[in-house]
């Protein structure tokens, strides 16, 4: 067998792969390091320049890499996607390179090679240093290699690492600076009298020949749209919507291609663009979807197209106090307290202001309409907990990544936060009667936005419009008394999830009627499938086996004991073991055990810290200039509860599977049955089970043998571990 070559650089790289296909001579690489990793959907183009099988797969990544000496963009085989959705490969991972190849686009005289990564090795992780950054690319690179597009195929752009719904805008130099402003009246001399949207509605095919200019304001901005096919090589397949207005009525206007990603964080609500050299259509959607009344007038069912060419059209900012209030509608807010949130109808908008108190991890969730074979077709979404000045008991938001990516992603415990355009939630056609609980959150729709402030800034940056406002008003009044301080316990992360389930099966079948149950057989696959913070809820048919009750302690630890097995285990007891069935304990060798490491239990709980890094509840970011701080010194006080170990057994398979409950307190008298079903506002809680009932409530479960239940499960992926929570069972 022919000797194994070390490569120390990318001049060997290249030397090596060609020795290995003419000699079939084996290589490996000394350690690279990854400096960024982004990330791309393929199209016919990379399909025919690079000749990779994209039947399975629909994206790709081209990772960055250096030698500490140059650095060079490779692409990685869409088949080792896994390990960056699976957070082993990062940013500052280390890497040994065991197979390449290079490869021309034969029908291109102007081509250029390609390295393709097929196989590596995963050896360490490091922080990347400012030098590594910024060192030199490899001298034989070529230029495509060193602008921020894609190595292969026809798309000019990346999308997000962790989600194909948003666009990576790490690359993106556009500031509102680049942008064309002007006055009112000044830009009447140079573009003519202004035209009404009324008058574009209803005259437009006599206008059109005339290039008429219309002065707007914005006032709603919907979720950037990505429309890309993989069987399509369209460069920018990008719409942005907005509801743009006058005082004659308001309408919709479509951003294309290019434009999106031009102007996404530049345009906001409440701006004013004088638009000219644009196109006229009927609406391709219904007016209806904006969700507005009549407060900005009637809407006409028109797209106005704002497009970069054919025509290339007229975008400028204007000074909104150049325009006079006979021109321009006020923009409306439509601000609620917590009080006054209970009651509104279900479906309401409104807009919201509070403190942040708490602050949950970040989750992926599957895309329903989601390419086959990407690797990133999850929506992100966290939960929010603000406190206004009306009620002790925090707004709870349902929050999903909006366009404004960096507040979202770096939110923390203790900024003031203004959420406009989110959606009221109660389920009011679920009460029964007048004493049944109302669960109320709020949760984010597409034309969402927000605002994030500090406490010690909040009235210098607080926009005029939103000054004016006496909710807003009232709440900065208030959040500088003593009062508003005993509120304010900022916490982060844990698990967390709301509205409860209802508290019966019959209930759950009415309400939940498009549930699925997953047979025992499936289990570990199914675990086993989810990627890096994704969360998803799993149904089986079960029986009760075993329980353990675990005493735990409010504990301040630094953030390397939560990755110290030692020093997690010497922080649990377990109080009581039960065993319920017994076949199963004599024979459970037999068994396929699924279930979370006691070691990893820490994850489930809350954490204070003013301190704590946001990376603790964030997705990681995938470029070095946004690297993590690392979180090695930081003190945390984890708010741990007391907590039930529970394994359940599959009917038809030797598999069994263990969950963790938490309760904060039990009623006395209360018996096993009541855990199982009983619902808890888990995350932000510091109670803890009264211990003293405990020995009569797992006594009780001796009692439960052979039943069955419907297992409701929440599961939710960790870098190495899978944390599986009971959130209910309902006796069958």
């Amino acid at each position: 067998m022919a000797e194994n070559t070390t490569c120390q650089n990318f001049q060997n790289v290249l030397n090596a792969i060609k020795d290995e296909e003419l000699h079939n001579r084996p290589f490996s690489t000394t350690d690279f390091i990854v400096i960024k990793l982004q990330r791309y959907l393929v199209d016919p183009e990379f399909k025919s320049q690079t000749s990779i099988d994209t039947t399975r797969y629909s994206d790709v990544f081209d990772v960055t890499l250096s030698d500490s000496t140059n650095q060079m963009k490779y692409i990685l085989h869409p088949s080792l996607n896994h390990l960056i959705q699976n957070y082993q490969l990062s940013v500052g991972s280390l890497i040994k390179l065991k197979k390449c190849s290079v490869h021309f686009d034969e029908s291109d005289l102007e081509s250029y090679d390609m390295v393709i990564i097929h196989q590596l090795d995963i050896t360490g992780q490091r922080s990347i240093t400012p030098d590594e950054v910024n060192l030199p690319w490899y001298p034989e690179t070529n230029l495509k290699q060193q602008v921020d597009h894609p190595l292969a195929g026809g798309r000019r752009y990346y999308i997000d690492v962790w989600s194909t719904g948003y666009i990576d805008l790490s690359s993106s130099q556009h500031s509102i600076s680049d942008i064309q402003k002007g006055n009112y009246e000044e830009n009447r001399k140079v573009y003519g009298d202004y035209y009404g949207l009324k008058d574009i509605c209803k005259k437009w095919k006599t206008l059109q020949g005339s290039k008429p200019a219309i002065v707007v304001q914005i006032l709603k901005i919907s979720r950037l749209l990505h429309y890309v096919k993989t069987g399509k090589s369209e460069r920018y397949p990008f719409q942005l919507h907005m509801l743009i207005g006058d005082i004659t009525g308001c309408c919709t206007a479509v951003l294309w291609n290019s434009l999106p990603i031009k102007y996404l964080n530049i345009l906001k609500e409440g701006m004013c663009i004088l638009l000219q050299m644009f196109t006229v259509k009927k609406s391709y959607h219904s007016s209806s979807r904006w969700k507005v009344g009549e407060e900005y007038g009637n809407i006409f069912e028109i797209d106005i197209n704002i497009n970069a060419h054919h025509p290339m059209t007229v975008l400028k900012i204007i000074d909104r106090t150049s325009i006079s209030d006979n021109v321009i509608p006020s923009l409306q807010y439509h601000f609620l307290t917590r009080k006054k949130l209970r009651s509104i109808y279900d479906n309401t908008m409104c807009d919201v202001i509070g403190y942040v108190q708490f602050v949950g991890r970040m989750g992926r969730e599957l895309m329903k309409n989601r390419l086959e074979g990407d690797s990133g077709c999850y929506w992100i979404s966290r939960w929010v907990h603000v406190v206004d000045h009306t009620s002790y008991k925090p707004i709870m938001i349902q929050l999903y990544r909006p366009n404004q990516y960096s507040l979202f992603d770096n939110l923390k415990a203790g900024d003031i936060l203004i959420c406009r355009h989110l959606r009221v939630i109660q389920d009011l056609q679920l009460l029964t009667n007048s004493k049944q609980k109302r669960h109320l959150y709020l949760s984010s729709v597409a034309e969402t936005q927000i605002s994030v402030f500090q406490a010690n800034t909040i009235t210098d940056n607080l926009p005029d419009a939103l000054s004016d406002q006496p909710i807003v008003n009232q709440f900065i009044k208030w959040y500088r008394t003593n009062q508003s301080k005993e509120l304010l316990h900022c916490k982060y992360g844990g698990y967390f999830t709301y509205p409860p389930l209802p508290d019966n099966l019959d209930d759950f079948k009415t309400q939940h009627s498009d549930y699925e149950i997953t047979n025992s057989t499936m289990w570990k696959f199914t675990k086993d499938s989810l990627v890096y913070r994704q969360h998803t809820r799993l149904y089986v048919q079960a029986v009760l086996v075993q329980i353990q009750f675990i005493c735990n302690k409010l504990a301040t630890v630094s953030h390397d004991s939560l990755q110290d097995s030692e020093n997690n285990i010497s922080q649990h007891k377990v109080v009581k073991d039960v065993i319920v069935n017994n076949n199963w304990n004599d024979t459970k060798e037999q068994y396929q055990h699924i279930g979370i490491d006691q070691n990893n239990q820490d994850h489930v709980f809350s954490v204070t810290s003013t301190d704590l890094p946001v990376s603790q509840v964030s997705l990681p970011s995938n470029s070095p200039s946004h690297q993590n701080t690392d979180p090695a010194n930081v003190a945390m006080t984890i708010q741990k509860q007391d907590y039930f170990k529970i394994t359940w057994m599959g009917l038809n398979s030797k598999i069994d599977i263990t969950s963790v409950k938490i309760c904060k307190e039990l009623d006395d008298p209360s018996d096993f049955s009541d855990v199982l079903t009983k619902q808890c506002d888990i995350g932000v809680s510091e109670d803890i089970v009264d211990i003293s009932a405990i020995d009569s409530v797992l006594n009780s479960a001796r009692l439960l043998t052979d039943q069955r239940y419907l297992v409701v499960l929440d599961l939710y992926k960790h870098k190495d571990s899978v944390e599986i929570i009971l959130n209910t069972a309902y006796p069958l």
